[in-house]
């Protein structure tokens, strides 16, 4: 879906605005890793986090000429935004709570990406542009460009697992304002107003409190505290019997001695009237 509506949207909107709402895809990210309880960080890690955002946003603006586009294409873009957000949140609580392997990952997603690809760009009557366009060297082309498509697929999922979603997006944040730098050389005042209140922000993010939850244990692990739990359940029941089992004993040999006072009380009083009756 990100890659439909997100050429959809490029036909609607140039790339100035493009890159302005993209910029708070890290703002998303974080805003649902809190609804979700995933990730929290402390007040001055959301100030940071905030910042980065802001300085991205700055910088994705340098070079540039004023954002335009239709209502149309920035509604898809903030459709976009949102699955963005969802998405890496999603990948941790779905599959690594799991413990599924990122090579599985990564042969899924890249499967049902080159699948809805080419479906796309058959059904908009793309690919055979594509194909006639194509220059010399291509299949050496493709391979190159597959290579460093699996090593950025492998990296953004191991640092997604390790590192958590927030730090993985301030990553992609990072990538998109080197991208926008080497894209549009010619030094401009936002590069250096929009780095600086980006690396501001990275300073107030490494030096806040970051509270993650631990990676999903493993089925071992997992079969092994239940096993202790069980054994844990059985032992404490059994001291609840032993401890309910003493308390009725003692409880049943305190009113046997109640009754045998009783009794001898009984007997004395008899023995009493009947030596009274005897006197008499």
């Amino acid at each position: 879906l990100i890659e439909v509506f997100a050429m959809i949207a490029r036909k609607q909107v140039d790339l100035p605005l493009n890159l302005f709402i993209n910029s708070f895809t890290l703002s998303m990210v974080t805003v649902i890793a809190f609804l979700i309880d995933l990730e929290k960080f402390s007040y001055i890690g959301y100030l940071g986090i905030g910042l980065v955002s802001i300085g991205s946003c700055v910088f994705s603006q340098s070079g540039q000429n004023e954002p335009s586009g239709t209502a149309g294409g920035v509604i898809l873009l903030l459709v976009t935004l949102v699955i963005k957000g969802l998405l890496p949140n999603f990948l941790i609580q779905s599959f690594f709570a799991h413990g599924t392997a990122i090579q599985e990952l990564i042969l899924n997603t890249s499967g049902l990406h080159a699948t809805w690809s080419f479906s796309i760009a058959l059904i908009t009557g793309e690919l055979g542009k594509a194909a006639r366009e194509l220059p010399n060297g291509t299949p050496l082309l493709a391979i190159v460009i597959g290579l460093l498509g699996y090593i950025n697929s492998t990296v953004w999922f191991l640092s997604l697992k390790h590192f958590g979603s927030v730090n993985t997006e301030i990553l992609h944040t990072l990538r998109m304002m080197l991208y926008v730098m080497a894209t549009y050389p010619p030094i401009d005042a936002r590069y250096g107003v929009g780095g600086m209140i980006a690396a501001g922000g990275l300073t107030l993010v490494a030096t806040s409190k970051h509270l993650r939850n631990p990676d999903p244990p493993s089925p071992e692990q997992v079969r092994a505290v239940l096993k202790l739990q069980a054994l844990m359940r059985g032992r404490k029941a059994r001291e609840t019997y032993s401890r309910q089992k003493e308390a009725v004993e003692r409880l049943q040999a305190f009113f046997r001695g109640r009754k045998a006072r009783f009794q001898a009380e009984k007997m004395r009083q008899e023995k009493a009237a009947a030596n009274a009756f005897t006197l008499d």
